[in-house]
């Protein structure tokens, strides 16, 4: 499907910790056409625009979650009910599972921080198609876990917590918990988003153990459609893939 270009009317607009924030978007046909792992470039008055992912999709409108990281975030979180923001997408490649292409029995949603946006609308896609799926949960500590299970819960019956200080679940990062996953079953696909160190030692677990592994990539984009090469990456075979274009899902190995 094609790629449209929509006024954003605001729907919502909540905190969910100190630094996050989530706002859902009426955009009918962005919402319909997006599939998990794809994003939306979207303009704020004064600002150029930035790369945001889908985090869910409910009918007619979308939703993306965001830290508080700058002015451009900062002036985001002021909007109310009503307001519009030019939103366009979706842009790129998503996940396998949510494309449908793929044939595992089990998949392993793992994510860090805001990484796990993109995976709650893949999240919510298998559940809706009863495809058995469970979520390793990365954050900084127990507030900022207790938003995203609740985010997941409606989807996922088995979700896995790990926090950088111990204050929820396993003392420590999803790379502590992935491996005994793993071996307690085959036919399994690892789909992951979070930070690049994160994401590398995720996906050497997942391929010592046999798993396919795709990885969501952040970067900064200037164009969103592969014109401008700012996003671009020589890969592990040589090449050079922009993210925004070819991506920003990818497996594995074309990464690492």
């Amino acid at each position: 499907m094609g790629k449209f270009l929509e006024k954003g009317r605001v729907i919502s607009n909540e905190q969910l910790s100190k630094d996050m924030w989530q706002i859902e978007l009426r955009a009918p046909k962005i919402a319909t056409a997006s599939v998990p792992g794809q994003f939306l470039m979207v303009g704020l008055s004064g600002y150029l625009r930035r790369p945001f992912g889908v985090a869910d999709v409910n009918g007619d409108c979308l939703k993306m979650i965001y830290r508080i990281v700058g002015s451009g975030t900062h002036h985001m979180m002021k909007l109310k009910p009503g307001e519009a923001l030019d939103v366009e997408g979706p842009l790129g490649v998503g996940f396998a599972a949510g494309r449908g292409s793929d044939e595992c029995s089990r998949h392993i949603l793992v994510g860090g921080g805001a990484g796990l946006a993109p995976l709650l609308l893949l999240a919510h896609d298998l559940y809706d198609r009863h495809v058995p799926a469970e979520v390793i949960i990365g954050a900084k500590n127990e507030q900022e876990a207790s938003f995203w299970k609740k985010l997941f819960n409606p989807y996922i019956e088995t979700i896995h917590v790990t926090t950088d200080d111990g204050s929820a679940g396993v003392k420590g990062f999803p790379t502590d918990v992935l491996p005994k996953l793993l071996n307690e079953g085959h036919d399994t696909s690892v789909e992951c988003c979070g930070p690049g160190i994160m994401m590398k030692g995720i996906a050497g677990i997942a391929s010592a153990c046999g798993a396919r592994c795709e990885v969501s990539l952040e970067s900064r984009m200037a164009c969103g459609f592969g014109v401008c090469l700012g996003c671009s990456f020589t890969g592990a075979d040589g090449r050079r893939h922009r993210v925004c274009k070819d991506g920003p899902v990818f497996p594995s190995e074309v990464v690492w």
